[in-house]
């Protein structure tokens, strides 16, 4: 015993001195804080090549691959998701085409669509940029919101006019008027499955219709609605986020159009709302130029996205969930939202006080020679002997 003790004592000196001149050198990178990135997509020095008015939608193609960007400058722009490098401007050829309030990818990313304020639907290859449809002569009102179906066969778009209109993709012929809302329709989307639509107006009602037939099936009439700017349905197909004027956001059950929890944080009108990916956070972006995420389970604010000057217009999940896309005035910001990674776990702070020390040191020695399972077994090779002593001494300092 005394030996052992004898021997355990030279070598946690001999640790010591090893220890000493090299602490100052070792640093805990992943110790230091996780911030968000946030930047801004380059603006080509060719003003072709970027917005001049504000930016009123933004989404990402359903292959992570493309951002789309629509403005009050009646283009429509894409941009490559990785570096934000400008890709291609579709142009509206008509003289008389007016602001792009809605852009919307198919699902197989090969088209995108955009719907503007001369009461007008266009969809462009986007490969290539070429303009395939135009939908115009069925809209009396200006278009403020589009969307494909699940399948990809079908547009939906809402207007000034109060209706909503179903188009078919492949020829652009229109399928049929669905009328209900009073005032104009501000946003509309698919259930995950595209038996439902769901569209929020004006009129401060959500309204819920079959989409293989347009018939109605709910209307959500609540106070706490107030004027919806945004609408959105969780991946499961269970929840509304409905986003107002009011600066709150409301949850509502689908199936029986029951309130769930209304969340508070923004300060002014919420602009936008969206859903991740897995349907576990919800985004918002509103006047206040704050992009803000919450617990879609509990409702609790998890974080606030800074860094826009002006109203923040709409945002977008990529396909991923790691990343936002947001559109403002005249500016596009992609954020990493992704959850900071855990810290690697320190085998070596074997009394888990957060730190390396000489507590840890003298586990080691007081479990010398043990065989087995034990936390002092550092190496792992089934004892605690003196390959764990130089490993602990060695990581003397280190905190999680």
């Amino acid at each position: 015993m005394i030996t052992k003790l004898s021997m355990f004592v030279s070598l946690l000196l001999a640790t010591f001195i090893f220890t000493s001149t090299t602490f100052a050198q070792q640093v805990s990178d992943w110790a230091q804080p996780n911030e968000i990135y946030s930047s801004t997509i380059p603006e080509n020095e060719n003003d072709l090549d970027r917005h001049q008015s504000p930016i009123h939608s933004v989404v990402f193609s359903p292959d992570g691959k493309t951002i789309a960007s629509g403005s009050s400058d009646r283009n429509i722009r894409l941009w490559n998701a990785n570096d934000g490098k400008h890709i291609r401007t579709l142009y509206q050829p008509e003289s008389g085409a007016g602001a792009v309030y809605s852009v919307a990818f198919s699902p197989d990313s090969t088209i995108v669509a955009g719907g503007s304020v001369d009461r007008a639907i266009r969809l462009w290859n986007v490969n290539d940029g070429i303009l395939i449809h135009g939908l115009i002569g069925d809209t009396t009102g200006e278009v403020l919101t589009i969307v494909f179906s699940p399948d990809g066969k079908t547009i939906a778009s809402g207007s000034t006019d109060t209706n909503i209109r179903l188009w078919n993709v492949n020829d652009g012929t229109h399928i049929r008027t669905i009328s209900g809302h009073t005032r104009r329709i501000q946003e509309i989307v698919f259930s995950p499955d595209g038996s439902i639509l769901v569209s929020a107006g004006d009129d401060r009602t959500i309204r819920l219709w079959y989409a293989n037939d347009g018939s109605h099936l709910l209307t959500i009439a609540d106070d706490r609605i107030g004027f919806p700017y945004s609408v959105a349905i969780s991946p499961d197909g269970s929840t509304i986020a409905c986003g107002n004027a009011e600066s709150t956001i409301s949850l509502w059950n689908i199936f029986d159009g029951s309130h769930i929890r209304t969340l508070h944080g923004h300060t002014m009108a919420v602009n936008s709302v969206t859903f991740s990916p897995d349907g576990t956070v919800i985004a918002s972006g509103g006047d206040d130029t704050t992009i803000r995420l919450w617990n879609s389970g509990d409702g609790m604010h998890i974080r606030t996205l800074e860094g826009h000057k002006d109203k923040v217009f709409s945002i977008a999940f990529s396909p991923n969930g790691k990343t936002i896309v947001s559109g403002s005035e005249t500016t596009i910001r992609h954020w990493s939202v992704a959850p900071p990674p855990e810290p690697p776990q320190l085998k070596e702070d074997i009394n888990g006080d957060g730190r390396v020390n000489v507590l840890d040191l003298v586990l080691v020695g007081r479990n010398f020679g043990a065989t087995g399972e034990n936390p002092a077994d550092v190496n792992g090779d089934g004892t605690v002997n003196v390959l764990d002593l130089v490993l602990v001494g060695g990581a003397i300092g280190k905190t999680v």
